[in-house]
């Protein structure tokens, strides 16, 4: 997932399209969607109305589907309503966001089979791929974490469970004079009570 790792695919329209005509869709009324069967290909998109992010992501990814003939509905919905619909799995595609760091019980929430099951995980796709649990297991005994890791996304990568549409960067300043600092990676602030202020570094205003 970082320099040297998983890159992702690129945009192939052809290729697309291809695969929707061997999947039997296709456009035989010329209104650029393709249909199977006399059904137009149209799916719902769901995502919270309170984020311009997600908007601006979701006109991106719409016109992209349409370019390969797939008609993508917006939906924007209040967050309420999108926790509610998530949990149940009441959608067609959504734009969520995963703060997540790298341990095998952080992503188990999100992806496991064991996830899956549980009908208000995190797991709201209710992916389940056994050979990505072996994997993930893998890295929490394994003398090489990173490489395993690595066979665990990569295995993702295959199966496609989610399209990563971004990654942010977290930045967060502290000061020197502070010791004992662990940021974690959905919230930064979580060990702020273990923080400590080296006697030798205080300022006037720490004393």
């Amino acid at each position: 997932m970082t320099a040297g790792g998983l890159v992702g695919t690129p945009q192939n329209v052809a290729r697309a399209r291809a695969l929707l005509t061997e999947a039997g869709w296709r456009d035989t009324n010329g209104d650029g969607i393709v249909e199977r069967n006399g059904t137009p290909l149209r799916l719902q998109m769901i995502y919270p109305n309170t984020s311009g992010a997600r908007h601006s992501l979701a006109l991106q990814a719409q016109a992209m589907w349409r370019a390969v003939g797939i008609e993508v509905v917006l939906d924007r919905i209040e967050r309420t309503a999108f926790t509610e619909r998530m949990l149940a799995g009441r959608f067609d595609l959504t734009i969520d966001a995963a703060n997540q760091d790298v341990t095998p019980s952080s992503l188990t929430q999100r992806w496991s089979c064991a996830a899956a099951r549980e009908p208000t995980s995190l797991n709201t796709i209710r992916w389940c791929d056994p050979t990505f649990d072996r994997l993930l297991a893998n890295a929490e005994t394994s003398p090489d974490p990173v490489a395993s890791y690595r066979a665990a996304f990569a295995r993702m990568a295959i199966e496609v469970p989610a399209i990563i549409l971004a990654a942010p960067l977290n930045q967060v300043a502290v000061h020197t004079r502070y010791a004992n600092v662990q940021l974690w990676p959905a919230k930064s602030w979580l060990s702020l009570w273990q923080w400590r202020v080296r006697p030798d570094a205080a300022l006037p205003r720490d004393r």
